[in-house]
């Protein structure tokens, strides 16, 4: 039901860049909130300063999407 959901409120050029495997942060970016995606944050101290580098990853419900849209059996 959730990968159902989620196809279904996504544009579906962003589908084939996922299906594709494209790890373009912007067809990524635009898959958050359809839960295909999500954003992973990672910090990093410099100097006594907190620097946070976010970044979008697929998800393993996109993966899920990703296995299924893939298989050639």
């Amino acid at each position: 039901m959730r990968l159902a959901s989620a196809v279904k409120i996504v544009f579906i050029e962003d589908l084939n860049k996922l299906i594709k495997n494209t790890n373009n942060n912007y067809y990524l970016g635009n898959l958050i909130g359809s839960g295909l995606t999500e954003v992973s944050s990672t910090v990093i101290i410099i100097s006594g300063y907190d620097v946070v580098h976010n970044s979008v990853r697929i998800s393993a419900l996109g993966k899920l999407f990703m296995r299924l849209m893939n298989n050639k059996s």
